[in-house]
């Protein structure tokens, strides 16, 4: 019998902005599912999360201060939170190409 995956459904990375966020929702293939700026504000990242996959990864480069907003409703979404700061983001991208 298979162990069940512990890998995220999906993967919903912020980078996180005063007044908007870019969001990019990737599933567990790598396939990008959507890729569009989000505003900082309660409604809009409620809708979001809610169309976000169970079991989606939410993660952050900010997580306090501009992304508080963020993470506090990505976890009343039930979704888990993570944080990537942005110099290990920056060094990703890089590698990548």
């Amino acid at each position: 019998m298979k162990a069940p995956s512990t890998r995220p459904a999906a993967v919903l990375g912020l980078d996180v902005g005063k007044s908007s966020h870019w969001a990019c929702l990737i599933d567990r293939d790598g396939e990008v599912l959507d890729s569009a700026p989000v505003r900082n504000r309660e409604a809009e990242l409620d809708a979001l999360f809610a169309s976000a996959p169970a079991g989606t990864l939410v993660v952050v480069d900010q997580f306090r201060n501009i992304g508080s907003l963020a993470v506090r409703r990505a976890r009343a979404a039930g979704l888990g939170v993570a944080h990537l700061p942005g110099l290990a983001a920056s060094r990703a991208v890089d590698w990548l190409h």
